[in-house]
């Protein structure tokens, strides 16, 4: 590909849906908008868009080439506006991807930075597959675990987080707070997600508590907490968490060094210094202190 100017187009198409308002939008007339996007599919020899009566849709091919432009049409609005020496209006959309384990570790900062960026949509993509951030599929990454190496990558410590077993003072009033995990009528029921191991202590889990005794798996986070604070079960939660929000909560089980979690923030050279992303990267330095 030769021609920014064929993906330019099409990606206005995009994101207006229709072939006269991206006319409108790049002041060009119609007929050069559909002469670029047949250009641009005779160039890859694919389908963009998939033309209907209510406008145009994009095809995976589409999706997958004009998640490159929008992250490239980025890049090039910051870069004029660096060069004009003004400071342009922080806007579109924001994507951060983390596992969702660690989602309400990101809200005290995107309240921060929507009350000084309202005409941001910040996108929190909650997924154990590891988006493509040199592909445009997330401007911020919070990767949990090891620090990861990239050299295409800006890496820092977000936050560590130490788990611990807790349970509801019902749950504790019924089946008592001693545990022998090595005990053959270990009688306790745990609270667990429906997944593969993500994190160490997932993975201490699935090692040493019996499966007999894992009695409630959960797909999202949010009813695993909300599983353990009812009283059905023994679960895993970070000590922070428990504090703010589950004070009433008993801890069965007090932070184990092999639970502990690293979560780093991880963002990619080509947008790293976009003005969007030092934005929220400095309301997350804040809301690390």
């Amino acid at each position: 590909m030769d021609n920014w100017d064929e993906i330019r187009i099409a990606y206005a198409v995009a994101k207006l849906g229709t072939v006269s308002a991206a006319a409108d939008a790049l002041n060009v007339h119609r007929a050069t908008v559909i002469r670029n996007i047949n250009a641009l599919e005779k160039a890859l020899r694919a389908k963009v868009f998939i033309r209907h009566a209510n406008g145009y849709s994009m095809t995976e091919a589409g999706k997958d080439l004009l998640t490159v432009a929008a992250i490239t049409d980025e890049q090039f609005q910051n870069l004029f506006q660096r060069i004009k020496g003004v400071h342009s209006v922080i806007e579109g959309d924001l994507r951060i991807t983390l596992l969702q384990p660690f989602t309400y570790l990101l809200f005290p900062a995107i309240e921060r930075f929507q009350s000084s960026y309202p005409q941001v949509k910040v996108r929190v993509i909650e997924t154990v597959n590891r988006l493509k951030l040199h592909y445009g599929e997330a401007h911020i990454a919070i990767r949990t675990g090891k620090r990861p190496e990239s050299d295409d990558n800006f890496v820092s410590l977000f936050k560590r987080c130490s788990f611990g077993m807790f349970a509801s003072p019902d749950y504790i009033k019924k089946h008592g707070k001693t545990i022998d995990l090595e005990a053959e009528n270990l009688t306790h029921s745990f609270v667990c997600r429906d997944d593969e191991p993500q994190t160490s202590f997932e993975r201490w889990a699935e090692k040493h508590i019996p499966n007999k005794n894992m009695t409630l798996c959960f797909g999202k986070v949010g009813t695993g907490q909300e599983a353990i604070n009812a009283g059905l079960g023994i679960g895993f939660l970070p000590k922070d968490l428990v504090d703010k929000r589950y004070p009433s909560l008993i801890e069965v089980y007090p932070p184990n060094p092999e639970w502990t979690v690293d979560n780093w923030i991880v963002t990619h050279k080509d947008v790293h210094h976009t003005e969007k992303v030092q934005a929220f990267l400095k309301v997350l330095d804040l809301n690390s202190e």
